[in-house]
């Protein structure tokens, strides 16, 4: 039961949100005939390739090969997980999810966090207001104008000031009717450890906002001005941080959040190459220098979560580290992670100790990116910082140790299939050139890493050929593909289809799994349409292949009701030509084992003549009707 109350709860919110509206709210449609069409954000578009069916409330991208509806459509854009999807689809329309108690558990958190983004953008916006127009701020000003930071960047990072002053914020928020359990739940209010009362977390820092993938502020970072830090440090005889962040909230998570994703991600999209580097005025430089798709951490080293946030572009990472230790320290913290994680990471050392903000203005643009482009991959980068300065005839031990810390990471890597000559060449150089600068026996080095890879797997390595997935084994099969057309296009025929057909005739892959959902939603007795089976299933990858399918059907539905019906016994019989050359392989393989008694042998021959001669029917029965339609 709760199974189809989920169903009806995601069929409702299909319902209620109309494509065309959803996907302008994001880019620029044009009308295309019966449909609209739009520049992709997912690739370098110079036509609109994303095509939108209104009719069918689907979307497509026929470059990216990517597509679905109106979920799969927000998940690609925002960068979020189908739960995600289907609650702000739901809250925009107003409908609740889950059972009374627990929609009314999901209206307080989300009045909570509503509450919180408006007292965001309203302190965004008195900083930033703040910076540019009062006296008080001239310090700031001058500080970013020192640190060569345009106008244009400050209006577009909406860039702030706090003053120097105790309570500046809680007073105007008491002015402007703000409580400040509301500023708390912001993190904007820190308590005095003397005194135990509420101050302004934020004093004498430049401010920069830090904002979602949906633009809305969700935290800020703040940059001690100079003299404020000197001021405090001879105040307190220690120095002041030089930046501090928002504390987590119901809106911010830093181990979730990237700073300047939210203007990054079109051109990560488009380039397939985000930047990580350390610092806000970093991101904002770069982009002043016309780097757009660069981001920052904040304040932590990259994780798991990040990597969940990032796999969602399947976009090549370059960390861009400071050129001092403790940034080569960091790299190898995370190095792990990444190779573990199948995520195409290149690091990039700066030299002469800069950053990247530093790195931009003494070099240029032209340096910066060409430095990029030649960044090293992560493995290669650990492989240089391993066998530094190593001399293995005299420190064979340290040699040892570095070997076996560069196995153990090419052993986290996930398995190779017979497809991925690119990973499986890269791993043979690395083991290659471990060899040749340690002495050490190439064969030897394999077996201690084949050691680390079943350990970590818990058991023997597969045979590559079983890890390829189906869908790169080969094109799609006609008969497969025009089944699941046929059911698109006409329904109706369900019943004939599942009396002939079962999931066992299809190849593993997409279409198998398509050919599933209409398998689980005839046998439970509900309406087998093409709306259904879209909400039916939440994998990205499956909504794609129905708009894909979708999209060819439409050229076809002219089609009257004798053809279709003709279509679909000609794929039928296909099918059940390729089951009996099956049954044939069978039969003729148990006669070559010769094991069989003499009446075995005409029982066996009977069994393949009988098939033949259906064989010959189906053909026959295919060239004395052919269809001009198909």
């Amino acid at each position: 039961m709760a199974k189809i109350i989920e169903f009806d709860t995601k069929e409702r919110v299909r319902e209620a949100t109309d494509i065309v509206d959803l996907i302008s709210g994001y880019l620029d449609l044009r009308r295309e005939g019966r449909g609209f069409s739009a520049i992709c954000p997912w690739h370098d578009d110079s036509h609109p390739s994303l095509k939108i069916n209104p009719d069918r409330q689907t979307w497509k991208c026929w470059v990216c090969n990517i597509g679905g509806d109106v979920f799969s459509f927000v998940q690609q854009r925002e960068g979020i997980g189908f739960g995600e999807a289907l609650r702000m689809l739901a809250e925009k329309a107003g409908i609740p999810l889950g059972d009374p108690r627990q929609a009314h558990k999901a209206a307080q958190v989300r009045d909570e966090k509503q509450a919180i983004y408006q007292v965001m953008a309203w302190a965004e916006s008195l900083f930033h207001r703040y910076l540019l127009e009062a006296p008080q701020a001239r310090s700031a000003r001058e500080y970013l104008e020192g640190r060569n930071i345009t106008q244009e960047s400050i209006k577009t990072w909406h860039i702030g000031y706090a003053p120097d002053e105790w309570s500046w914020l809680i007073d105007e928020a008491s002015r402007s009717k703000i409580s400040v359990p509301a500023l708390q739940a912001g993190g904007l209010v820190s308590t005095s450890e003397r005194t135990g009362k509420k101050l302004d977390r934020f004093r004498g820092r430049v401010i920069f906002p830090i904002r979602d993938l949906q633009q809305r502020p969700i935290a800020f970072g703040g940059r001690v001005l100079p003299e404020v830090a000197d001021a405090l440090e001879k105040k307190y005889s220690r120095p002041a941080a030089k930046y501090i962040n928002s504390p987590e909230t119901r809106v911010f998570s830093k181990s979730e959040t990237l700073y300047g994703l939210n203007l990054a991600r079109d051109p990560v999209s488009r380039e397939k190459r985000l930047l990580v580097m350390e610092g806000y005025t970093d991101v904002v430089m770069a982009r002043q220098y016309g780097v757009k798709n660069a981001t920052a951490v904040l304040g932590t080293a990259l994780n798991e979560r990040h990597l969940k946030l990032i796999r969602q572009f399947d976009a090549e990472v370059v960390l861009v580290l400071d050129g001092d230790q403790a940034g080569q320290k960091r790299t190898n913290e995370i190095l792990d992670l990444f190779v573990g994680s199948d995520v195409n990471l290149r690091i990039l050392p700066l030299p002469d100790q800069l950053d990247p903000c530093d790195f931009l203005e003494q070099k240029g643009l032209d340096h910066f990116q060409s430095a990029v482009g030649n960044a090293v991959d992560a493995l290669e980068h650990k492989l240089n910082v391993e066998l530094g300065g190593i001399d293995p005839l005299r420190d064979s031990q340290r040699a040892m140790r570095a070997a076996e810390n560069i196995l153990k990471t090419l052993a986290r890597a996930p398995r190779l299939t017979l497809t991925d000559s690119e990973a499986r060449l890269k791993e043979q150089q690395i083991v290659g050139r471990l060899a040749r600068t340690l002495a050490v026996s190439e064969p030897e080095l394999r077996r201690r890493l084949g050691d680390l890879k079943k350990k970590r797997r818990g058991g023997p390595e597969r045979d590559a050929e079983n890890t390829v997935p189906a869908e790169q084994r080969g094109p799609w099969i006609p008969r497969e593909l025009e089944l699941l057309e046929i059911l698109v296009l006409a329904p109706e025929n369900v019943d004939f289809v599942m009396e002939n057909i079962s999931p066992q005739h299809f190849t593993e892959g997409p279409l198998r799994q398509i050919f599933n959902l209409y398998c689980e939603c005839y046998q439970s007795g509900q309406e087998v349409d093409f709306n259904r089976i879209m909400v039916a299933t939440e994998d990205p990858p499956t909504k794609s292949m129905l708009a894909e399918l979708a999209e060819s059907v439409d050229a076809k539905t002219k089609l009257d009701l004798a053809k279709i019906t003709f279509w679909l016994q000609q794929v039928i019989s296909s099918f059940r030509q390729v089951e009996g050359e099956q049954v044939q392989r069978q039969a003729l393989s148990r006669l070559d084992s010769a094991q069989l008694k003499e009446n075995e042998e005409e029982d066996i021959l009977a069994q393949i003549l009988e098939e033949k001669k259906r064989e010959q029917e189906v053909q026959q029965q295919r060239l004395s009707t052919p269809w001009e339609g198909q």
